[in-house]
């Protein structure tokens, strides 16, 4: 039988048995000495490294309900601080990922979006994954620097996961909203990541995750702040791409379209009139 041993012996434990094609043991987890151990040694290993993907594999069978039913029970108060810790070491080992790790950046927003699905089933998790979204702002965007968008460069398929992680947040604050207007308004952003972001925060509004006037902001900004060329100079400026001017007029009909169908007129237009104002003046960092 495995009997507890100093912190230092159990985190040489996993780190010598937790290998991505492993399996663990939740028994040695139900107890604070493992969990303890389990921990440390997830924060501990490199974020590339196998060590920590079999822990994130882990940490998604253990939060993850199956059918329905958790398959980890955290009653006590010492195991629950250790699940906060997992969850609130996502967003920055995707920060510390960035865009030099794609496949481990993949597994990360791969159990973000698990847990947001499954978090109107845990009140816990629910919490820890709203909290999420404050340091997740360098991971998308903090400036209008391509240099500071690790979400820009990722693989089309893990966007989509990042973008459909924040329908799931309960209320998505303004200064998350801005931080994904950037991203939006980056020239490398491909137009069906645009699209598709404005259709899931759409969809978030819809459900009651946005408020009305930050969602309106968020068009806003992109209305304001959204660069079109001519056609020649734009393709001296990015060789052989085709005029941004077509995407702009999409961008303008689907925006439209979303302000025609939220609230009432004169509400949306007295919003209008204030961040207008307020955007004539807002800089560009």
């Amino acid at each position: 039988m495995f009997l507890p041993q100093p912190i230092n012996q159990n985190i040489s434990y996993f780190l010598q048995h937790f290998h991505p094609c492993a399996s663990y043991d939740k028994c040695l987890l139900k107890h604070c000495w493992g969990c303890k151990a389990f921990t440390e040694a997830f924060k501990d290993s490199n974020p590339d490294s196998s060590v920590k993907l079999a822990c994130l594999s882990a940490i998604e069978d253990m939060l993850v309900p199956r059918h329905g039913i958790p398959s980890f029970d955290a009653s006590d108060p010492e195991i629950l601080g250790h699940e906060i810790a997992w969850i609130t070491e996502l967003p920055l080992l995707l920060i510390m990922l960035g865009d030099e790790h794609p496949s481990h950046c993949k597994v990360v927003l791969h159990l973000q979006l698990c847990l947001g699905q499954c978090a109107l089933l845990n009140s816990v998790v629910a919490q820890e994954y709203d909290n999420m979204q404050y340091p997740l702002l360098e991971f998308y965007c903090t400036c209008l620097d391509e240099r500071s968008m690790p979400f820009i460069k990722l693989s089309r398929d893990s966007q989509e996961l990042s973008i459909c992680c924040l329908y799931y947040f309960s209320h998505l604050d303004s200064s998350l909203l801005k931080s994904i207007a950037f991203c939006c308004l980056c020239d490398d952003l491909e137009p069906f990541m645009l699209f598709r972001i404005i259709e899931v925060l759409h969809s978030a509004y819809k459900a009651g995750h946005v408020q009305i006037a930050d969602h309106i902001s968020f068009f806003i900004t992109l209305f304001s702040r959204f660069r079109v060329f001519h056609e020649e100079i734009y393709q001296v400026v990015k060789g052989d791409k085709m005029s941004n001017r077509g995407i702009f007029k999409s961008v303008t009909s689907v925006v439209s379209s979303c302000l025609l169908h939220m609230s009432e007129d004169s509400l949306v237009f007295q919003i209008l009139e204030e961040l207008i104002l307020v955007l004539i003046t807002w800089p560009m960092h």
